[in-house]
């Protein structure tokens, strides 16, 4: 009998928002993607808590966070701000 073992990466995505940050989770399994919650604030202190307690809770193998480019295709502010969030 062969036994076979897979791990399942399950990914975390953060669409950051000035006042709310979209949160969805997904895996690479099923390649869906499905909305989970809203966090609706505008403190990063609050935001960053609620974040740390969805990965603590939801366990993902990976978090994702949203690079939205300009429509030409370059990086703008809200890029940045996202880069920067990340990088914290």
């Amino acid at each position: 009998m062969i036994s076979i073992c897979l791990q399942v990466m399950r990914y975390l995505a953060i669409d950051l928002g000035d006042k709310r940050t979209g949160v969805a989770l997904g895996d690479d399994v099923t390649g869906i993607v499905s909305p989970h919650e809203v966090i609706n604030t505008s403190s990063e202190a609050e935001r960053f808590k609620r974040l740390r307690d969805l990965i603590e809770w939801e366990g993902p193998s990976a978090l994702v966070v949203g690079w939205p480019l300009n429509m030409d295709g370059s990086v703008g502010p809200n890029a940045q701000k996202c880069k920067a969030f990340a990088d914290r």
